[in-house]
């Protein structure tokens, strides 16, 4: 087997892609570029695995999220991507999003607020269990070194699991 560029990245398409894919059984790879696109913020885009048909499927505009950093997008039920972003929103502290694989019905689960009793800045990879979402952020929480968070694919029921970096009689708490 030998080396292959699928696609090469440029500022105006997408740029920055800092985070891994995700591969679907119909041969299509999905990920998420820091920067470019429409916005300059970020995209979400699809590629096949050999290279062909590459489009973006969502532009980050600011309020539904910019900068996504070191994402994997998570492929779920019925054909939706769940990813962060490390800033933008209506807070600009990141969200938590869905986009379908064909780039329709984006939608913005959480907007991180920050402050002690939330997340900021969205960072890595979501992990589905069943129909929640559970990640971490860079920042908000207590001492603001991030926290561990759950929210239903539906965006409802957000829930902050644990601030990071607090200590509380040698356990760490479970909010």
């Amino acid at each position: 087997m030998h080396f292959q560029i699928l696609h090469a990245f440029s500022g105006p398409d997408a740029a920055l892609p800092y985070g891994g894919v995700v591969e679907s059984k119909d041969g299509w790879l999905y990920g998420v570029t820091e920067e470019g696109g429409k916005y300059g913020k970020g995209v979400v885009y699809r590629v096949r695995t050999d290279g062909s048909e590459y489009s973006v499927l969502h532009a980050f505009s600011g309020e539904d999220g910019a900068y996504p950093l070191l994402v994997e997008l998570v492929l779920g039920e019925g054909g939706w991507l769940y990813g962060t972003t490390s800033a933008g929103g209506v807070n600009g502290k990141g969200v938590v999003f869905g986009v379908k694989v064909d780039g329709s019905g984006y939608k913005v689960l959480h907007a991180f607020a920050g402050g002690e009793s939330d997340g900021a800045y969205g960072i890595g990879q979501l992990v589905l269990v069943g129909k929640r979402l559970y990640g971490v952020t860079g920042g908000g929480g207590q001492k603001q070194e991030g926290v561990v968070f759950g929210v239903s694919v539906d965006g409802v029921g957000y829930r902050l699991l644990q601030r990071l970096g607090e200590k509380q009689r040698g356990k760490w708490p479970l909010v």
